[in-house]
């Protein structure tokens, strides 16, 4: 008689432990979310506050002593970079004549004396030209109108013959077509194999 008890003891106790089961995991779901980084909290933007970058001293001599707690002498406080932002105040000027000597001698380290000053345009250049190289027939048949080409590429060889001769004849260097490069059509077949 006692094992017809428990077992109907059982019958009626285990949909209350599941039921209690399923209500407890069902009200920790949102907190183990979130304890495991699973929940997306974006971040208030009103809360974000940029920082002043770091900065190297121009002696490390000089450097005031630290105290704790105090702010950081290079810090704008959000008001008055807020202000600044609205009523135009002065903003920080970069420093174009170099750093100090150590920022000098790592810009030197790094190689960027002699460096070509119309690099942005030959990658420009040559970004456009792989493009248009890479343009595969899945692209023609799924974008089968025509494109504008947003802009012409000049002809540097030309257009330098072009100059040369202008000012040698004394004629204002804007005078005359400006020599460009014309784009090939392409075969039907081109680029399918």
């Amino acid at each position: 008689m006692t094992s017809l008890s428990t077992a109907s003891t059982l019958r009626t106790a285990r949909p209350i432990i599941g039921l209690a089961l399923l209500a407890l995991s069902l009200a920790g779901c949102s907190d183990v979310r979130r304890s495991i980084g699973l929940d997306r909290q974006s971040p208030d933007e009103f809360t974000v506050v940029s920082r002043a970058p770091l900065t190297m001293p121009p002696s490390i001599s000089n450097l005031p002593k630290p105290r704790p707690g105090a702010p950081r002498p290079q810090d704008v406080t959000p008001t008055a970079a807020a202000a600044g932002a609205v009523f135009g105040g002065a903003s920080r000027a970069v420093n174009k004549a170099g750093g100090s000597a150590g920022e000098s001698a790592l810009v030197a380290q790094a190689g960027t004396k002699g460096i070509d000053p119309d690099v942005r345009a030959k990658v420009d250049q040559e970004t456009t030209a792989l493009i248009i190289a890479d343009k595969s027939w899945v692209d023609t048949l799924l974008f089968w109108q025509k494109q504008e080409q947003p802009f012409s590429v000049v002809d540097p060889a030309k257009e330098q013959q072009r100059l040369r001769e202008a000012q040698a004849q004394g004629k204002a260097l804007n005078d005359g077509a400006v020599p460009t490069i014309e784009r090939k059509r392409k075969a039907p077949l081109e680029g399918l194999f």
